[in-house]
């Protein structure tokens, strides 16, 4: 078999097929609803004020906390103890390159 005949035996085409939506009784039950017909404006704002909007909320998170987070994690352990080791030998030119790798590369 030629590679020409293998990519073509390789790639199959799938026909698209519709799946029924069918939802059973009980589900259908606790939505309260017919999903063939929706909601009506009534049902609506009665959900909206009983439930409110279906968002999520965005959590804000500290810029700093944020910051600090980057700094954890095996390799940023192993980088960090390079960088007090490359102090303890007193080789400062390492120690202010990886020094300024870990401030300017989170």
């Amino acid at each position: 078999m030629s590679a020409n005949d293998e990519k073509k035996a390789q790639l199959e085409e799938h026909a698209h097929q519709e799946m029924a939506e069918e939802i059973s009784p009980e589900l259908e039950a606790l939505l309260h609803t017919d999903p063939s017909k929706g909601l009506t404006s009534a049902e609506i704002t009665q959900r909206l004020q009983q439930f409110g909007p279906n968002q999520l909320s965005e959590k804000k998170k500290n810029p700093f906390l944020k910051f600090l987070s980057y700094f954890t994690g095996a390799i940023a352990y192993l980088i960090e103890i390079a960088w007090i080791l490359s102090a303890v030998v007193q080789d400062w030119i390492n120690f202010g390159i990886i020094g300024g790798l870990l401030i300017l590369l989170p």
